[in-house]
């Protein structure tokens, strides 16, 4: 039930950016920015109710204490960008493997 909740209403939050975006004449800084924004906030949505869905690893404690922000998913979206640069390393290194995994192991 709290988890019914908790993902509808980060899904109903992603409809209020969204129409943030298309609802008024934005420049080109403001739509690269919210652009920016709302494809990290989907993710986080379909990190809740994507294929891959991780909601399971989450408490009914934790998803109370997200449900107590006045808006959950910016909430989660702050934190996501407080950890962007951990994640920019993490993808780093990724990107890196991947493409030496497609060379068949091999830098040269």
């Amino acid at each position: 039930m709290l988890n019914n909740e908790f993902v509808t209403r980060l899904v109903a939050e992603l409809e209020v950016v969204k129409l943030d975006i298309t609802a008024r004449p934005l420049t080109a800084s403001q739509l690269w920015d919210k652009s920016y924004e709302y494809v990290i906030k989907q993710a986080i949505v379909d990190m809740f109710t994507g294929e891959n869905n991780q909601l399971y690893r989450y408490t009914n404690a934790i998803i109370t204490d997200i449900m107590q922000e006045e808006n959950a998913l910016h909430y989660l979206y702050g934190i996501w960008k407080d950890a962007d640069y951990m994640l920019q390393g993490a993808f780093a290194d990724t990107f890196y493997e991947e493409l030496l995994y497609r060379r068949g192991g091999s830098d040269e």
